[in-house]
């Protein structure tokens, strides 16, 4: 259950190539987190539920995850996973050759 004064954040997968996207508060979805729609919990779950009926072509699997937004505005995810997505991989990526 989540706290009245938690934030979060939506974010899914791009169907295209599977790489994590965020939705940014124009209403589009984007790679960077930095540029994600920071929203309250009960929001994000609303907001989750009901995008992830509608867009199925664009993402796959909505879901939100906590934050925390700095002084500077920067955007903190608040677990290890969601850190390690919104960064990239944490091993060096083999070429296909």
């Amino acid at each position: 259950m989540s706290d009245a004064n938690d934030i979060v954040v939506l974010t899914a997968r791009f169907l295209v190539d599977g790489t994590p996207a965020y939705l940014k508060a124009d209403g589009t979805w984007g790679p960077k987190l930095q540029e994600a729609k920071v929203m309250a919990a009960e929001l994000g779950e609303a907001e989750a539920a009901e995008r992830g009926k509608k867009e199925q072509p664009i993402v796959a699997d909505p879901y939100t995850f906590p934050v925390k937004v700095g002084s500077d505005g920067f955007i903190d995810a608040l677990t290890a996973r969601e850190r390690i997505r919104s960064t990239g991989p944490t091993v060096r990526v083999r070429r296909p050759d």
